[in-house]
């Protein structure tokens, strides 16, 4: 199997467009590059053993990114 680099930008617009060797732009097809059923697509994910959902329990221990703003003047 061959591996192909495809280099993409995503527009101010929202719409995302490929960018070719010669910095040119062209929109990705509408239809999906690998069509699946939605069915194909969930056993797909739940087989990706590194990108399982998180638990109940993971999500309540997850703590924000970045930090809170502090009020001004507060030293904690």
């Amino acid at each position: 199997m061959s591996k192909t680099t495809t280099f993409a930008r995503l527009r101010p617009d929202g719409t995302v467009v490929e960018v070719l060797d010669d910095g040119t732009e062209r929109p990705f097809p509408k239809v999906p590059m690998r069509p699946m059923t939605e069915e194909e697509i969930e056993a797909a994910a739940l087989s990706d053993s590194g990108a399982q959902p998180l638990t109940d329990e993971q999500l309540a221990r997850m703590k924000p990114a970045y930090p809170r703003e502090r009020k001004r003047g507060s030293r904690r």
